[in-house]
């Protein structure tokens, strides 16, 4: 059987919500965008420059949490209910 190979994945998004393309206007969902295509390219270079999986992950959350389009470990958000609800496993 030839050996198993993988090659690190990782996904990450911009938050839950109401936040759809349909909603942003065109400049500001370039900038979504842009942003979330960022950190994809910063936590890739330090996967192939060696991170380890954990350490990539903790590099992308902080990226998340010091972009300032992103509310990452800032705070909650009212659910559809009007309930406040922080999510916070990251």
């Amino acid at each position: 059987m030839p050996p198993i190979t993988t090659k690190p994945r990782f996904i990450i998004h911009g938050g839950a919500g109401a936040i759809t393309r349909s909603n942003l206007s065109p400049d500001t969902y370039l900038i979504y965008s842009a942003s979330l295509l960022e950190i994809n390219r910063q936590t890739a270079s330090r996967l192939s420059a060696g991170a380890t999986a954990l350490d990539a992950a903790t590099e992308a959350m902080r990226w998340l949490e010091d972009c300032e389009w992103f509310n990452c470990g800032r705070g909650s958000v009212f659910t559809r209910d009007g309930r406040v609800e922080c999510e916070a496993s990251g």
